[in-house]
């Protein structure tokens, strides 16, 4: 305590290196070597790579002799919801496309796509043991590892293995996602549940009654099943009675779920009760290529990625944002829709888990009062209550 803890790490320090000697006396150098693949090589792949990413790939590049460059190509979204793109090349190719919140962010991932893509090239070069033995490698890896931190998450075993099953399903999940988005890029408009009225029976709904009038809006469990369970159990509570639409921006979005009525608050209904689906800081979103955000879609909000709690918006948008949508990443569906309204800026960052069938009127009505500067309703506007119409049954 008194150390702030550094104690402790070198402790574990001394350990490691005790265990790994123990080994290299005992069996040679194959079953030392298996020892820090298993807990050091695999550990810098899937714990570090992403936070020291532009770091490793810059000492990489001038380690061979190659050209690193990264170049902002896009900022896209309002003022208070920006999102930055770019891209980085070796020797002047392209090789990755990363997007965050700011320039940094979207370096940084940008850097971590091309490290996946280097992933065996670089696993082959941190096999040097061989040539320097076995006590460098331990020292090069625990300088890689940024310290003895990661060495402890390592040797406790969880962390670990949740990490590089983490790491391993990134690049399967992506692979699946565009599999998805091509087969939905050629399916008819029938295929995309916002685009009809009609309630499906694998579809719930609900009545939300607002101090101006109702709006009746159909969810999507098939494609949301988190989002809808989470919204339609706080319904059930009474969770989002008498609360307000604490953000209000005409032709843009309505925002509410927040108990707190400012922004900060909320919680999802796992929080405190099932670690796996919500640590603490949320539960993960839900990207699907058949919902979009059209005009009276309805869609959980967020502080950043997996973050979702109760919070929810409804795009109110009415201006024509089809011209500005490509063919190779939207259906001609969907991009026909987008001409009535919506936000596709805002397509890929929020779970869209419902639409409104009925009560777009209202939600104009609450998109033009008179708001704050920090676009709060001067006058509140309230959920009275959410009816459930028709249920959902979930496993």
């Amino acid at each position: 305590e008194q150390t702030g803890g550094r104690k402790r790490k070198s402790i574990l320090c001394d350990l490691f290196e005790s265990v790994l000697g123990a080994m290299y006396l005992d069996g040679g150098m194959e079953p030392a070597k298996k020892f820090v693949h298993r807990f050091l090589l695999d550990d810098v792949e899937t714990k570090t790579l992403f936070y020291d990413a532009k770091s490793t790939l810059q000492e990489y590049c001038q380690k061979n002799g190659r050209r690193l460059h990264y170049e902002l190509v896009e900022e896209r979204g309002p003022e208070h919801n920006k999102i930055f793109v770019s891209d980085v090349s070796i020797d002047g190719n392209v090789t990755a496309r990363g997007e965050g919140s700011n320039r940094k962010t979207s370096e940084q991932m940008a850097a971590y796509k091309t490290l996946l893509q280097l992933r065996k090239k670089l696993l082959e070069e941190m096999t040097f043991m061989k040539k320097w033995g076995v006590l460098s490698l331990l020292l090069v890896g625990l300088l890689t590892l940024a310290g003895c931190e990661s060495v402890e998450r390592a040797l406790r075993g969880d962390d670990y293995v949740d990490q590089k099953i983490a790491a391993s399903s990134s690049q399967a999940a992506e692979e699946k996602a565009q599999k998805e988005l091509q087969k939905a890029l050629k399916a008819k408009a029938s295929a995309f549940p916002q685009l009809t009225d009609t309630v499906a029976k694998d579809e719930a709904e609900v009545i939300m009654t607002t101090s101006l009038g109702d709006i009746t809006i159909k969810l999507f469990p098939k494609y949301a099943p988190l989002a809808v369970e989470n919204f339609l159990t706080h319904a059930k509570e009474g969770y989002y009675d008498n609360l307000t639409f604490h953000r209000v921006i005409n032709n843009f979005i309505v925002q509410s779920g927040d108990p707190n009525g400012d922004g900060s608050g909320g919680k999802s209904i796992w929080k405190g009760k099932d670690k796996s689906i919500d640590s603490g800081n949320g539960f993960k979103n839900e990207i699907s290529p058949y919902l979009y955000n059209i005009r009276g879609s309805l869609a959980m909000a967020n502080k950043g990625e997996d973050t979702n709690g109760s919070q929810f918006y409804i795009n109110q948008n009415s201006t024509d944002n089809a011209s500005s949508l490509s063919t190779s990443k939207y259906p001609k569906a969907i991009i026909d829709a987008y001409k009535k309204g919506g936000n596709p800026d805002l397509d890929g960052q929020y779970t869209v888990f419902g639409q409104v069938i009925s009560g777009m009127d209202v939600v104009d009505k609450i998109a033009q009062v008179e708001t704050d500067d920090s676009n709060k309703p001067k006058t509140d506007v309230t959920i009275k209550s959410i009816k459930i119409v028709k249920d959902y049954q979930f496993d």
